[in-house]
């Protein structure tokens, strides 16, 4: 660690000689880092096949689950923030969300990000059926990482793809180790009546060793609403609650075939919007910062079949 102080105009000069040994220093230290525990090889199916992403001939950002775990991300507004290009705006729920990738938003009733489950198209195909403000929004604890394509996908993806692509990429089924994870998790919330929690649990092994292998998992996940009404005195009104559950088998029958099936279901159930009103000319919330006026209960639901 080092320390540089510069109390006077005279010891500004010493700027650039402490600059460069600190970026020499680190330097040092990330190359012996480097070579003495390897840089692990980042693996994505950009480009629908697998591959190392160095290789790939596109701007592409990969999180993993150990990533998602860490950030306790729950929705894609807990990710948002943290890849380069990428912007969730929320209408007060998951799964009420608008996904932009490099600023090219939709200005009409169609998507410009496509999302994928894999290398399955999800979502509307028709102008009536509110694909852009409704884009899917997986409770991520069965997803083994998240794909951002950013720039025009169309010759792999699509027409809808002009401002990039997301895909969720589901764990694989195992042929030949057997796992049971169980997690859960408790944690608070600014202006929050209550806590928030959850829990999960999956099962991932062979049926028959080197060829069939299976995946099953649920997960609940209950958030605790923060937004209060100063007009009808209801406390905490924006709870929601997420479930998900799947079941999904990997069949290899020779080294050159292999066959995946999923069923996956999500459902999202919210008792209302997280959003407040604002004074049109200051833009500051008319009555505080979790406070809205809404007359009538705002309740949303979204049930996900894949």
């Amino acid at each position: 660690a080092m320390i540089c102080k510069f109390p006077n105009s005279r010891q500004k000069i010493l700027l650039a000689g402490c600059a460069v040994f600190a970026l020499s220093a680190a330097q040092s230290a990330v190359a012996q880092t480097a070579q003495n525990s390897g840089i692990e090889t980042v693996v994505v199916t950009a480009e629908k096949r697998s591959e190392d992403i160095q290789k790939v001939p596109a701007a592409v950002s990969a999180i993993s689950s150990e990533t998602l775990g860490d950030l306790h991300a729950t929705q894609l507004t807990d990710i948002g923030t943290y890849v380069p290009a990428l912007q969730i705006n929320s209408g007060g729920t998951p799964a009420q969300t608008t996904i932009s990738i490099r600023g090219i938003a939709p200005v009409g009733p169609g998507a410009t990000v496509a999302t994928y489950i894999d290398d399955a198209p999800v979502g509307s195909s028709s102008a009536y059926g509110g694909g852009v403000a409704f884009q899917l929004d997986l409770l991520p604890y069965d997803v083994q990482r998240l794909e951002v394509l950013r720039g025009p996908q169309g010759t792999l993806y699509g027409a809808s793809s002009m401002g990039g692509l997301l895909k969720y990429v589901l764990t694989t089924p195992s042929l030949d180790e057997f796992h049971v994870n169980v997690g859960g998790d408790v944690f608070g919330m600014s202006n929050a009546g209550e806590v928030g929690g959850g829990g999960r649990v999956s099962v991932n092994g062979p049926l028959i060793d080197g060829k069939l292998g299976f995946t099953a998992s649920y997960a609940i996940e209950d958030t605790p609403g923060f937004i209060d009404n100063y007009v009808t005195g209801q406390k905490n009104q924006n709870g929601f609650q997420q479930q998900s559950a799947r079941l999904g088998f990997l069949w290899q029958p020779i080294d050159n075939l292999s066959v995946k099936v999923n069923a996956l279901y999500q459902k999202v159930d919210a008792d209302g919007d997280g959003t407040v009103p604002l004074d049109p000319v200051t833009l500051r919330p008319l009555a505080g910062k979790y406070q809205d006026n809404n007359l009538v209960g705002q309740p949303f639901q979204k049930d996900i079949q894949f």
